[in-house]
């Protein structure tokens, strides 16, 4: 914003409104979140808030380390004006509590401290935690008791990343142990990458960051994996230079799981069934409406798994 202004002088200098705007980070602020902030929140209550209006709530906890928690607040509904299905950033509170009660008295809080009725909310979504959705005590469960007809959508990402993770529990557990100990081994010390860098000129690879996976999300562990084939001749060399001079346990484990003929094989395996769930998961994140390809996506997914299934 600082350097809007300038450049409107500029492209139109020949206008006196153009000439006499002053706008810059701070004043662009103080209008978006007191004047045209305001108005869209305004629209947005009176829309929720129409006799017989219904829409969804989306719920999400952050799960940061940070020192202050907070909950965020989206709404999915129909608007007729525009004929589309909207989804609109609701609110963001900071929670003081992670227990159901806590996340509940937010939710109906905020719905009720901007006069929307309850009776309005038909559908509710949020990740598959004991806390959001569990059978007897959860922000589910308490919605229910309220509102006896409303459904609960699954976070469809999740889901896939729930599945995923669950079938991986067959492979060995030295192959995913492998992808986090080299991410942690490199992240710890420059002094390691800058090593490493010499193997990677030496067998002359592109020079590339060792990526390590996010422990709450399974599937960002195919990068990693990718990561790992492209650069596997160096790693192994320069993990027997290091466990010459590191002969720590971890640094041996390494090694050895790298020695394993079986290793690349594994990964391999990995890294092409997770390229079909990632690719799955990835429509769900798109901001077009592509409701119209989630059926022809799925089995395509579920023939190509049960084709590999009978190959096997």
């Amino acid at each position: 914003m600082d350097s809007w202004s300038p450049i409107l002088k500029n492209i139109f200098p020949d206008s006196k409104i153009a000439q006499q705007i002053n706008l810059k980070r701070t004043k662009a602020t103080a209008i978006l979140c007191n004047s045209l902030g305001n108005n869209f929140l305004t629209d947005l209550d009176n829309k929720l808030r129409e006799p017989g209006f219904i829409f969804s709530l989306v719920m999400d906890e952050t799960t940061d380390i940070s020192v202050k928690k907070q909950c965020a607040l989206s709404v999915i509904f129909y608007d007729a004006r525009l004929n589309l299905v909207k989804t609109q950033f609701f609110e963001l509170v900071e929670a003081h509590g992670s227990t159901a009660n806590d996340l509940f008295y937010i939710l109906k809080d905020s719905l009720t401290s901007r006069k929307i009725p309850l009776t309005n909310l038909v559908g509710f979504s949020s990740d598959t935690t004991n806390v959001m959705v569990g059978e007897h005590h959860s922000v589910f469960s308490h919605l229910k008791e309220v509102l006896p007809h409303i459904i609960f959508i699954r976070c469809s990402r999740h889901m896939a990343h729930l599945a995923t993770s669950k079938a991986y529990l067959k492979l060995p557990r030295h192959v995913e142990d492998l992808l986090r100990n080299i991410g942690s081994h490199f992240n710890r010390s420059s002094l390691r990458r800058s090593k490493f860098e010499e193997f990677q000129n030496f067998f002359n690879v592109d020079i590339h960051k060792i990526l390590s996976p996010a422990i709450t999300r399974w599937l960002s562990i195919k990068a990693c994996v990718d990561r790992v084939l492209k650069q596997y001749e160096p790693l192994k060399h320069y993990l027997m230079e290091s466990v010459l001079e590191d002969p720590s346990h971890t640094t041996y484990t390494m090694l050895q799981t790298m020695t394993n003929q079986f290793t690349i094989i594994y990964l391999e395996f990995l890294l092409y069934t997770l390229g079909l769930m990632t690719a799955f998961n990835m429509l769900f994140q798109s901001e077009k409406p592509l409701l119209y390809r989630v059926k022809p996506e799925t089995e395509i997914l579920l023939y190509v798994l049960i084709l590999l299934k009978l190959q096997l």
